[in-house]
């Protein structure tokens, strides 16, 4: 009998791959240029799952196969929480959904709420400027790093979508993490090779409590 992953031509010719360690959940990401649009494919234990979010997710369209890059993913998931995470790089919202499918929200700036958009609008698709760069999921919460010009500013949301704290950082970082043990925010920008560091022990204590 053939497995979920040699009968599914989706997953065969993926281009996004996330296998999370020490769960047995992996997600693939393929592109369909003839429909303008991506697939996600999500195994759990080998079989894949049908979800009402995944199937709502993927009717988002671009208006050229040349766009697809806006719906192209950055994939975190919280096995605890059972919490799937999806950041668009170059696209104004990010998605939240669970595996279980009793929970799914779309946030967009500001942290609006938005119902799915089933086609990603000509304006932005004409923009290729970067507005998410990583986001990182943590035990509580997570965090998007935002472009802002030549700045990033970190945004802290708890596992539904809800903010918790918004840190302006003096200078543009194109990666970081979080020293929880010695309370300390790591930034570097790749472009000049700087690092930097923040003390971040009171802060944290408001958004783990």
């Amino acid at each position: 009998m053939e497995s979920d992953v040699e009968s599914n031509s989706r997953i065969n010719n993926f281009s996004v791959y996330s296998n999370f360690s020490d769960t047995n959940t992996r997600i693939f990401v393929s592109v369909n240029p003839s429909e303008g649009a991506i697939e996600r494919t999500i195994l759990k234990d080998g079989s894949e799952l049908s979800l009402n979010s995944i199937q709502h997710l993927n009717q988002y369209k671009v208006p050229a196969p040349d766009k697809l890059g806006l719906l192209m993913p950055n994939i975190i998931f919280n096995c605890d929480k059972n919490r799937i995470v999806e950041v668009l790089e170059l696209y104004p919202q990010f998605n939240i959904y669970s595996l279980d499918d009793n929970f799914s929200v779309t946030v967009m700036p500001e942290g609006k709420i938005d119902s799915y958009k089933r086609y990603i609008d000509n304006e932005t698709a004409e923009s290729k400027e970067l507005i998410y760069n990583g986001v990182n999921g943590y035990g509580k919460f997570f965090v998007i790093n935002k472009i802002n010009g030549e700045k990033s500013e970190l945004w802290f949301f708890n596992w539904d979508g809800m903010p918790l704290l918004d840190i302006k950082l003096p200078e543009l970082a194109t990666s970081f993490d979080i020293d929880f043990r010695n309370h300390t925010l790591y930034t570097l920008n790749f472009k000049n090779d700087i690092f930097k560091k923040y003390d971040l022990k009171d802060l944290l204590e408001t958004v783990q409590i």
